[in-house]
């Protein structure tokens, strides 16, 4: 077969275009680190990385609520082990007032147990980033209000506020205040019943406080303990979140980096292969008819 010029300029043009394109892949790698900067490197590398990434997006999103729910859990048992406090220093006044001998001692008794409910209510009413603790899902409506008959209202609802830590499960993450300090034993009622009987002077209706207000403290126990093993779970679950990521991570790094000191190896011995097709394409642009007669 005859070579013609034209088919060993053309020839050489595509050895220059192939040895630059694999130059640019190879220095590209070099440059940004990544074995596959776009589909057509490896489709099925790529597809892999895809999917890393998206598990990896997932697992930052649980990680989110885990560290929100958490903190609410936390502000809870916080607000919680204030609200055992408060009904416990009833109980004890309640024991001091029993044996109180004559009205002005009931009276400075009455005073406290005031102070006592409005102190319940504060607690019942705690917030964390502006939101309310016991409201339910209405999380921005004040739980409580309080008149001046010590009489308490619920403004909130039962439903509960759940984050999700992983595919398949929803933890709750509140516990609303009808449900801490009114359903089975209501608190606030107890308190102002207390006061009442301070404020007449009934002598006999000062000592029966006593046992509801321990069913009250017994009742609040119960739900930090609900909060207490809430915080646990979610411990956990961030502990296996951050382990996951930090698998799917590698394993995407392992997939999608590139080897450095082979790559620069190869982009070396390419670099000479390209200047070696640059001079041997000099060479034959520079024949002419001259150089064959």
């Amino acid at each position: 077969m005859r070579i013609s010029y034209s088919m060993i300029y053309d020839q050489s043009e595509f050895n220059i275009n192939k040895q630059y394109e694999t130059y640019f892949k190879l220095n590209e790698k070099v440059s940004t680190g990544k074995e596959v900067n776009r589909p057509s490197d490896d489709p099925i590398a790529m597809s892999k990385i895809l999917g890393y990434r998206s598990t990896i997006s997932s697992l930052e999103q649980y990680e989110t609520n885990i560290e929100r729910g958490s903190t609410w859990l936390r502000a809870t048992e916080a607000a919680l082990d204030q609200a055992e406090d408060v009904v416990e220093s009833a109980r004890n006044l309640a024991e001091q007032m029993s044996t109180a001998t004559n009205q002005s001692q009931l009276d400075i008794g009455a005073s406290q147990a005031r102070q006592i409910a409005e102190q319940l209510l504060q607690v019942a009413n705690s917030s964390v980033s502006g939101k309310y603790l016991f409201s339910g899902h209405k999380s921005e409506t004040l739980p409580f209000t309080m008149d001046e008959d010590l009489n308490v209202t619920y403004h909130g609802d039962n439903n509960k506020i759940k984050y999700s830590i992983d595919e398949t499960t929803d933890v709750a993450v509140n516990i609303t205040g009808h449900e801490t300090f009114m359903e089975g034993t209501n608190a606030f009622d107890v308190l102002k019943k207390f006061h009442k009987a301070l404020s007449n002077g009934n002598y006999l209706e000062v000592g029966p406080p006593l046992e509801e207000l321990g069913s009250a403290i017994e009742q609040i126990v119960k739900k930090w303990s609900t909060v207490g093993t809430s915080i646990t779970r979610f411990e956990s679950s961030a502990k296996q979140v951050e382990k996951f990521k930090f698998l799917t991570e590698d394993l995407m790094v392992d997939t999608e980096n590139t080897d450095m000191v082979k790559r620069l190896t190869d982009l070396q011995a390419h670099q000479t292969a390209f200047n070696a097709a640059l001079q041997s394409s000099a060479v034959i642009t520079k024949l002419s008819l001259l150089n064959f007669i």
